[in-house]
């Protein structure tokens, strides 16, 4: 194993997971990526690296989806606003169903920063802006 893949497996398993930067400084993290088998010289990634393999595996996944979404007829989703420390977020996912497999499918679209009060005209606005930059917008048979 390269310290390419190594560093990209690390940098996916992070977005898929949403896990903190923090984990790549974990012992038990290291103890247990250094039992894999790999190349002389590869080392686990520091946060920075693993910053910068997030937003390399961020944008993978991203067109991936992307492509996925494009080919479905109907997508849901779903959204939830949150209060913390005096921030609001906006979380939105979209759920399907793969239509060659039969199985539901689902995807993290947003976790946004929410400024303003949360009045029905800003939070439309925003889920909006979220489905048109995924381009489903005219897929969407239902938000909860």
């Amino acid at each position: 194993m390269t310290q390419y893949e190594l560093y990209s497996l690390i940098g996916r398993y992070a977005v898929e997971n949403m896990l903190p930067l923090a984990t790549v400084d974990s012992d038990s993290f290291r103890a247990l990526v250094n039992k894999i088998p790999r190349k002389v010289g590869v080392s686990p990634p520091c946060r920075k690296t693993l910053s910068y393999n997030i937003d390399t595996e961020y944008d993978k996944m991203s067109v991936s989806l992307r492509k996925e979404i494009d080919e479905l007829e109907y997508v849901s989703t779903t959204a939830d606003i949150w209060t913390a420390n005096n921030k609001s977020y906006l979380g939105v996912s979209a759920h399907w169903i793969d239509p060659k497999t039969v199985e539901r499918k689902g995807a993290a679209l947003a976790c946004r920063g929410f400024k303003g009060r949360h009045t029905h005209d800003s939070i439309a606005t925003e889920l909006d802006n979220i489905y048109s930059s995924h381009g489903i917008s005219h897929k969407i048979t239902s938000t909860v």
